[in-house]
């Protein structure tokens, strides 16, 4: 009887997974992960898919107990994010919908919903909808104008006082007598904003 493959390290299979759509960096991931201390047992809602990069931290976040629900409505971006979770050995942890968040969310009562849309503002009523009291709601967006509509969207629904943020990594070499900056380092590649749900009234007065 063949001996049964060990799952790899998320991280190796993300450096060489196959790309499509842009990706979130690490350094975003990781706060996504650190900011809402998402874990095994959660069910997370995410969209778009892309190329399945944040999909990989997630449904690995999640198991053994949980489950990620990924909507995207590009069938080019679904079958390049399943191979690479695939590949991350993750598959049975992972949902896919081929279909348009902003038309609905099906899943209720998850714990967090994930957007890295152009126009994530659009899902706000039906985030609201499906996230428990106390949920997460995070959107990644590249420009101050996506940042402001979000967070003004968010003010008009049952959500706490949402919050932005951006952040940089920097990478430094260390020699004896020449420790340094890495003269490359990853700056600003977009906002994240965070908010929770509340719980009672319909919405924020």
């Amino acid at each position: 009887m063949a001996a049964k493959k060990e799952r790899g390290y998320v991280v190796d299979t993300f450096h060489k997974m196959r790309r499509g759509p842009q990706i979130l960096t690490q350094k975003d991931i990781g706060l996504i992960l650190g900011m809402t201390g998402c874990g095994s047992g959660w069910r997370v809602v995410e969209a778009g898919s892309g190329s399945g990069a944040l999909s990989m931290f997630l449904a690995n976040a999640v198991q053994p107990k949980g489950m990620l629900y990924s909507y995207d409505w590009r069938t080019e971006h679904l079958e390049i994010a399943k191979e690479n979770i695939k590949r991350a050995g993750l598959t049975k942890f992972v949902e896919f919908a081929h279909a348009d968040i902003a038309a609905g969310i099906k899943q209720k009562s998850v714990e967090m919903v994930v957007l890295d849309l152009a126009e994530p503002w659009l899902v706000v009523p039906h985030a609201e909808e499906a996230l428990k009291p106390g949920g997460f709601f995070v959107a990644y967006v590249p420009t101050y104008e996506q940042m402001k509509e979000i967070v003004t969207t968010l003010r008009n629904y049952k959500f706490k006082e949402p919050k932005a943020y951006d952040h940089a990594i920097r990478e430094y070499q260390v020699e004896e007598n020449a420790t340094r900056p890495v003269n490359v380092g990853l700056v600003h590649t977009g906002f994240l904003i965070f908010a929770r749900k509340l719980s009672g009234i319909n919405k924020v007065e």
